[in-house]
């Protein structure tokens, strides 16, 4: 699979590695979520509400990720982590692309 933006090939990638580093995170506070995800660059479309936060995380490991959200959110509960379809995978970068132009 190739990625192109604004006539630029970002990247080329096996569809499986793809599919597999892809995940849209879901986890559950114990209280209000008072600040925007922590995650840095890897975010994309990070979503809060009174105690649900939503991002997609572009470089699932499913070792390493698990811990790396314990770590930035202590207070976390039912933490879910679901595959996303390729469709899902390219809007996403699609979106953030546009993000990343107005901001």
């Amino acid at each position: 699979m190739g990625y192109i933006e604004e006539g630029r090939l970002r990247f080329t990638e096996e569809m499986g590695t793809l599919a597999d580093r892809f995940r849209q995170v879901e986890l559950t506070l114990r209280s209000a979520a008072a600040t925007a995800c922590r995650l840095a660059r890897r975010v994309m479309r990070p979503e809060t509400s009174a105690a649900v936060v939503r991002f997609i995380d572009s470089r699932f490991d499913s070792e390493r990720t698990p811990a790396e959200i314990q770590r930035l959110f202590p207070q976390a509960r039912n933490v879910a982590f679901h595959a996303m379809s390729l469709r899902e995978i390219f809007v996403a970068l699609a979106l953030a692309g546009r993000h990343a132009k107005a901001a």
